[in-house]
């Protein structure tokens, strides 16, 4: 996942706050745990994301416990313990592979800085390893990951100007992942169904806004970008996300639709929170045609994050 996937959190409630966050150490000492140090890098609210949504779906109450950091050594943060993290770690291992092999065939690689360069060509037996420890663990789920990568790098290389094709084959990718755990956990047909449609949904709306965010880095370095594709160069960057604006919400309103049908049984705040407020906020942040004003606001969003941290 890119990055996306986040709570309002200033409209959490204290409680709310710190079992988000203690999904997300949660997540990364599971990854700590199951695949050593290096996995850890790639954590991100994403995934914790994918662990507190599918842990939802499921009997029994997370366990929160106070603990101690690498990154937090003198203060204890909130840590939950729940089956689900660790699939959400293989989950981190299986994607995390296929990001380091989109880089490295990716035509701009050579422009990267020396130093990240070879950080990554450093850490690749590391990842690799992780990755085979993960696909062990759940061959299927790396093997609809692989298949769906793959249709979607062919319709890249192709410059596919139609932007829901490759959205559609992200989309798969994101089905794989929630249907994953649903498969190991024996989950109802509907539920299944149900999750199908909103990880569908899902996918959509993350390709689609990081096409909008990548925009004028795209344009400058002659990446595939299928919104850039569409548009055939005709349009400029503030004129095409307002074009997919409506597009977003809709795959927006769908997510929700699907979302509401699930049986939720914990954490349905923070959930609704991230769905409802987070994710629309992310979108307008991206879509705003104004850099400075999104940087702003993200910067005031920052400042009030800290107060409530703080707080805490």
């Amino acid at each position: 996942m890119l990055g996306y996937i986040e709570a309002e959190k200033p409209e959490l409630r204290l409680r709310e706050f710190a079992i988000y966050n203690g999904w997300y150490c949660g997540l990364c000492k599971q990854a700590g745990r199951d695949y050593g140090q290096l996995l850890r890098l790639g954590l991100s609210y994403d995934m914790a994301f994918l662990g507190l949504f599918l842990g939802a779906l499921e009997e029994g109450p997370e366990t929160i416990r106070q603990e101690h950091c690498i990154a937090h050594p003198v203060r204890k943060k909130n840590v939950v313990y729940d089956p689900v993290l660790a699939y959400a770690a293989d989950m981190m291992a299986l994607l995390g592979w296929e990001n380091y092999l989109d880089d490295r065939k990716d035509r701009d690689t050579d422009r990267d800085p020396l130093s990240e360069r070879l950080l990554k060509t450093a850490s690749a037996p590391g990842l690799r390893r992780a990755y085979q420890k993960a696909r062990g663990n759940h061959p299927e789920t790396a093997a609809g990951i692989r298949e769906a990568l793959e249709a979607l790098g062919a319709l890249e290389e192709q410059n596919c100007s139609r932007p829901d094709l490759p959205a559609e084959a992200f989309a798969k990718v994101m089905q794989t992942v929630f249907d994953g755990r649903l498969r190991q956990t024996g989950a109802d047909a509907n539920v299944r169904r149900i999750v199908s449609e909103f990880s569908s949904h899902l996918g959509r709306w993350i390709y689609l806004l990081d096409a909008a965010d990548d925009l004028e880095k795209d344009r400058s370095s002659g990446a595939y970008n299928p919104l850039l594709a569409a548009a055939d160069g005709g349009q400029d960057e503030a004129l095409i996300r307002e074009e997919i604006r409506p597009v977003l919400y809709h795959h927006l309103g769908r997510m929700t639709d699907a979302y509401e049908l699930l049986d939720i049984r914990k954490n349905r705040e923070l959930l609704n929170n991230i769905l409802y407020l987070g994710l629309r906020r992310k979108t307008d942040q991206v879509l705003d045609p104004s850099c400075s004003n999104r940087k702003n606001d993200i910067a005031q969003r920052k400042a009030e994050q800290n107060d409530i941290e703080r707080s805490i």
